[in-house]
């Protein structure tokens, strides 16, 4: 899947890109009204960049059958979605009263995985990739849009120019039950994005077959927000043990009575 990178000398309006940044571009999407979210810091570099003309997505995108039709050959490089995916086949499996079968998690990746009418919604905090590309820098990607020239521009936009301000918005609108926030090494932006400041962080703890993981939870009447290592890395939450224990903990919080509405 390749991105398309938007070059040349077309200067962007702010007003204009604030409202473009402020929709669900840069995001996979799925179904809203399912009650696990998932929000990583940015899209892979292999998502579309800033594409013109700057046309905001007010609509939640999907990975419909179209989607999987043009990006099938490309889905087995989704190292992070196919972790995702472990996670959910885990949760549904509980949910079901079972455990999931070794490989499972592959037909739900390719079949399941952000369907319009599926089980989860997946956002992301910034709406274009941090690294454009392995080949790119980010000047040379976006740095024809004077509020683009530095990646410190890009990230004030979002945080003052209404990205944050719509994922707060979103989240209110749909109310999940979960939104998993995708490495904590960025809470201080989750905190800002969801408006979680006012809540009392508590630390839930995974303890799988192998290394334990540490989750800082949020939790206000409606939805957890849980703060949990990226699903990569020597330090993250990788291996296929501590993504069943995560995903089976889901499903615990998601058999727990709806909190009733305040009038």
């Amino acid at each position: 899947m390749q991105g398309h990178i938007m070059m040349g000398t077309t200067q962007t309006g702010g007003q204009d890109l604030e409202k473009y940044f402020a929709s669900y571009v840069g995001m996979e999407g799925g179904n809203p009204r399912s009650k696990i979210w998932f929000c990583d810091v940015a899209p892979h570099p292999a998502m579309p960049g800033l594409q013109r003309p700057l046309e905001p997505a007010f609509a939640p995108p999907s990975w419909n059958d179209s989607f999987r039709k043009s990006h099938g050959a490309q889905m087995g490089k989704w190292l992070g979605h196919q972790r995702i995916a472990k996670v959910m086949t885990a949760c549904v499996s509980a949910l079901q009263g079972r455990h999931a079968g070794p490989r499972e998690w592959e037909d739900y990746f390719r079949a399941s995985l952000y369907r319009p009418e599926g089980n989860e919604f997946k956002i992301n905090l910034y709406p274009l990739p941090l690294r454009p590309r392995m080949d790119i820098s980010w000047r040379d990607a976006y740095g024809h849009d004077p509020l683009l020239v530095r990646k410190a521009q890009f990230i004030d936009v979002c945080h003052f120019g209404g990205r944050f301000a719509f994922l707060k918005a979103i989240t209110r609108n749909w109310a999940p039950r979960v939104v998993v926030c995708i490495n904590k090494t960025y809470s201080s932006q989750y905190i800002d994005a969801f408006g979680l400041a006012p809540l009392r962080p508590a630390v839930e703890v995974l303890q799988p077959a192998d290394l334990t993981v540490k989750l800082i939870v949020y939790q206000d009447a409606q939805t957890r927000w849980v703060l949990c290592p990226p699903l990569a890395g020597p330090v993250g939450m990788s291996s296929d043990s501590q993504l069943s224990s995560f995903g089976e903990l889901l499903a615990n919080w998601c058999r727990e009575p709806a909190p009733a509405t305040v009038m």
